[in-house]
């Protein structure tokens, strides 16, 4: 399942409610490009940071999304890495 931001200049936030798709609880993995800001939650309104899911920016993936089976929000938004820089870290040793 692909959720994407309607187009490149895209101004606001997208927001995808996970069981709208049938993928409620499913994803276990994910892939964002470069021009992409990320919020993926564990609820379905509220913070998206610490047992809440997890955020970031620019081109990343990872084979297990943190929160595997649990996660029932995406928030994408557009991402300029000219503007403001970022960085990926991970909480387990095996930087999953």
């Amino acid at each position: 399942m692909a959720v994407c931001l309607p187009s490149a200049d895209f101004a606001g936030e997208s927001v995808f409610q996970m069981d709208a798709f049938g993928f409620h609880d499913k994803m276990s993995s994910w892939w964002c490009g470069k021009s992409v800001s990320y919020d993926l939650c564990s609820n379905t309104s509220g913070s998206c940071t610490g047992n809440n899911g997890m955020t970031g920016a620019g081109n990343a993936r990872s084979a297990n999304a943190g929160h595997n089976d649990s996660l029932d929000r995406v928030v994408l938004r557009y991402y300029d890495a000219s503007e403001q820089g970022a960085v990926v870290t991970f909480s387990d040793s095996d930087c999953r």
